[in-house]
């Protein structure tokens, strides 16, 4: 998916596609592919949040001090995989909105709600790091 992506971005880059006709139908063939890559990115975000919070709670409620350390390394490294997947979905949503001007907006804010989860994400993940201080 990634290297077709990456083969129409380069065509349009390099301005091959001269008849505005066929430009505007790549564009919106790319901005399709780019939110279909940051729709899956999100469904991988949520994924590794929803194993981070569960690695998290388990965290809190463990009493042994060197599980507790275990299970929140767990947590943090899928915060981490998280909040990686919310920026590449940002990405990908900033880049279609580019793309597209009559969904600018909504793509827009697609773009930052995943950037303020990638931010929140990161804040919980130093938080675990705190606890094995």
């Amino acid at each position: 998916m990634t290297d077709a992506i990456n083969f129409f971005q380069s065509l349009n880059v390099f301005g091959l596609f001269s008849n505005s006709k066929i430009d505007n139908s790549s564009k919106r063939k790319l901005s399709r592919e780019l939110i279909k890559d940051a729709r899956k990115f999100v469904a991988d975000a949520e994924t590794e949040a929803k194993s981070a919070s569960e690695a998290k709670n388990l965290t809190l409620s463990a009493a042994d001090r060197n599980l507790k350390q275990n299970l929140a390394n767990i947590a943090v490294w899928h915060h981490e995989i998280s909040a990686k997947n919310y920026r590449q979905a940002a990405a990908r949503y900033d880049e279609a909105s580019r793309l597209r001007a009559d969904q600018k907006e909504i793509l827009q804010f697609h773009s930052q709600k995943n950037m303020r989860l990638a931010e929140d994400t990161e804040q919980t993940a130093e938080f675990l790091r705190g606890l094995n201080n």
